[in-house]
C-alpha cells in the first residue's frame, strides 16, 4: 500500500479524486472471510466505492500485483463503473477472466 502513496498524492495535486483499497486479508485489513466467492468480494468492493463515488461516476481502476486480478474482476462484474484499467507490476490473467465468465451467476 505504501508504494501507491506517492502516485496518489501526485494525482490529488492535480485535482483527481483517489481512493485506495486494502484487499481483505492483506495489508492492514482483517482476515479474509472464508468461502467467499469472487463475486461477493467484488460486491464488497462496489459497496466501498459507492460511499466515495456519485451514483453515475466512473473510475479508472488501478491494480498493483495481485490487485490486477481484482481490477479485472471488478470491471467484469461492474462494467458500468469502469472507464479504464491500469496494471502495475502484474498482468491480465486471461484464465481468471475465462473462469469468471464460466461461473458468472
Amino acid at each position: 500500500m505504501a508504494g501507491f502513496m506517492p502516485i496518489l498524492k501526485e494525482l490529488e495535486t492535480k485535482g483527481i479524486k483517489t481512493c485506495i483499497y486494502d484487499r481483505l486479508g492483506y495489508g492492514r485489513s482483517a482476515k479474509l472471510i472464508p468461502n467467499q466467492s469472487l463475486k461477493q468480494k467484488m460486491e464488497i468492493t462496489n459497496l466501498m466505492l459507492s460511499h466515495v463515488l456519485k451514483p453515475n461516476e466512473r473510475v479508472i481502476y488501478g491494480g498493483w500485483s495481485a490487485g490486477v486480478e481484482v481490477s479485472i474482476a471488478y470491471s467484469y462484474y461492474f462494467p458500468e463503473r469502469v472507464d479504464g484499467l491500469i496494471f502495475m507490476d502484474g498482468y491480465p490473467d486471461y484464465l481468471l477472466l475465462e473462469a469468471i465468465q464460466a461461473n458468472a451467476t
